[in-house]
């Protein structure tokens, strides 16, 4: 499995213990490999907050307007 997918599982709560484990050694291993889960959980975070921005119906904001 490679840290992307481990990641992305983890922050979608689909992990086991032991991956977790995996993640948290691989993070403590360089400051690199932290500094690549910082930006992949940035990245999810934001594309969370677009899910609610996507969900917004212009249309019907058009009329009630």
């Amino acid at each position: 499995m490679d840290i992307q997918s481990l990641i992305l599982k983890i922050l979608n709560k689909k992990e086991a213990q032991a991956e977790y484990e995996q993640l948290k050694s691989w993070k403590n291993e360089t400051a690199e490999n932290l500094a690549l889960y910082q930006q992949i959980t940035q990245i999810v975070e934001e594309g969370q907050n677009l899910n609610n921005y996507r969900e917004f119906n212009t249309e019907s904001a058009y009329q009630r307007f």
